[in-house]
């Protein structure tokens, strides 16, 4: 071996446990007397530690097969285990909790509600369209960004933003056919075949509003061109923030982009959110696109919008979220 690898001066340090030999540790260089006292006070420090995590493996994993085998019970038995994974793999049980909460949740899409929050012309106050919001069941501890998130992180992202899609159809029927609808989808949902036959199989007016969780595929406009076709307009969402950057916007050209909501926080007050919000319109008004500035809290804002030239808007000062059925025509 010192002929093939060049080897010209080694050293070789058991590793103990409990006094017992458990393996040994080795070392080489090319180099002859390589290894100073230092050398081998630091490789005797690293064989102790190695020693003692082997030794604490093989006690841990004796310990782990004598309380499985006093877990005689199935139902202690099971306990046992999952107490066991979630100090041992607690990422593993965390996912398979948010697998549980998702399954159940997808199992009685009925559990998911929708309400309305109005899109409104700011100078004159007319509502001109409307934008489906999803509502999770009260008792459920997560946000819709978060019951998203998890959803996604299971695998089960497109289903639950097609139950969504679902809820906001047909929560939407107490809207006018011709006041349009938006819904948001994810890249990825607004790409699948069957939510693309949901949405034009629909007899009214519809908005696809692309979300920035995730990047925009190159081909994205031209595979929503199906739906354009059958008058859906596309809207990205959060603009300017996320994944919806400028090249995004003149790569997509939507017909509609809104105005990331913390953008317009505090944009009475910030020139640089002001000049931002300016230069969004200019890029809209050159796609022919509508802008609509979200997250509308204050008069102050309002007014604000109205002198940088801003169209449209929505936000709890211009109207709250409310059932379909309790939309004002």
């Amino acid at each position: 071996m010192n002929k093939q690898w060049g080897t010209r001066s080694w050293a070789a340090i058991p590793l103990m446990y409990n006094d017992d030999a458990i393996g040994s540790l080795l070392l080489a260089a090319t180099a002859p007397a390589a290894f100073t006292d230092t050398d081998v006070d630091a490789m005797l420090a690293i064989s102790e530690f190695v020693s003692a995590a082997i030794g604490a493996q093989s006690q841990l994993s004796t310990l782990l097969t004598q309380v499985m085998s006093d877990s005689d019970e199935r139902g202690q038995r099971a306990l046992t285990e999952r107490f066991i994974a979630s100090v041992m793999l607690p990422d593993a049980v965390d996912t398979e909790a948010l697998q549980d909460q998702v399954d159940a949740l997808l199992a009685h899409p009925n559990a998911l509600s929708a309400v309305f929050q109005p899109i409104v012309h700011l100078k004159s106050g007319t509502t001109i369209a409307y934008e489906g919001l999803i509502r999770f069941p009260a008792s459920s501890e997560m946000t819709p960004t978060e019951w998203f998130s998890a959803a996604r992180r299971v695998g089960r992202g497109i289903e639950l933003e097609r139950a969504a899609l679902c809820t906001i159809l047909s929560a939407a029927r107490g809207i006018p056919s011709d006041r349009p609808v938006a819904a948001n989808l994810s890249p990825s949902a607004a790409l699948e075949p069957a939510i693309q036959d949901l949405l034009t199989a629909q007899n009214r007016a519809l908005v696809v509003e692309i979300t920035e969780h995730e990047p925009f595929p190159d081909d994205l406009g031209p595979s929503l061109r199906h739906l354009r076709d059958r008058g859906i307009r596309v809207a990205v969402d959060d603009a300017g923030a996320g994944y919806a950057s400028f090249t995004q916007l003149l790569r997509l050209h939507p017909d509609i982009i809104k105005i990331d909501g913390e953008l317009i926080v505090g944009i009475d007050g910030d020139p640089v959110k002001r000049a931002l919000a300016t230069a969004l319109n200019s890029l809209a008004a050159e796609l022919h696109a509508k802008l609509v500035a979200e997250a509308v809290e204050t008069p102050s804002q309002l007014q604000t919008l109205i002198r940088l030239g801003i169209e449209y808007g929505q936000g709890i000062h211009l109207g709250a979220p409310q059932p379909g059925a309790h939309t004002p025509v």
